[in-house]
């Protein structure tokens, strides 16, 4: 099991949380509160550094993710449908997250080569 250490807290008071990898649905850029926003089925957490960064680490770890747009990397084996006039992702529940059209195309890609099970509406 690959762990990410992050935050349950965007200032970092309550220490540090290890969150699996696997429970990731997607990265996103806050400038908000500049760092990135890691978002699970059950909450959100947060880690320093870049978006490119953090997706290319987890990415040479074994995961799979894409870069959705320039704020966003997706979790590939957690999205179960694609809209593509809305351009959005969605995952159990009721996350979800927008794509740009180079990211949808991206996207759209890497889950027909992996063949995963995806709804394309």
């Amino acid at each position: 099991m690959v762990i990410l250490s992050v935050t349950k807290d965007h200032a970092g008071k309550r220490g540090l949380y290890p969150l699996p990898v696997e429970d990731i649905l997607y990265l996103r850029f806050s400038s908000k509160y500049r760092c990135v926003v890691v978002t699970t089925a059950v909450r959100e957490y947060y880690t320093t550094g870049t978006l490119n960064y953090w997706t290319e680490v987890i990415n040479n770890s074994g995961f799979r993710f894409s870069l959705a747009d320039r704020t966003a990397s997706i979790n590939l084996m957690k999205v179960v449908q694609v809209d593509r006039f809305s351009k959005t992702a969605f995952f159990d529940g009721d996350e979800k997250c927008m794509l740009s059209e180079k990211g949808y195309k991206t996207l759209m890609k890497e889950i027909l080569a992996l063949q995963l099970n995806c709804i394309f509406s």
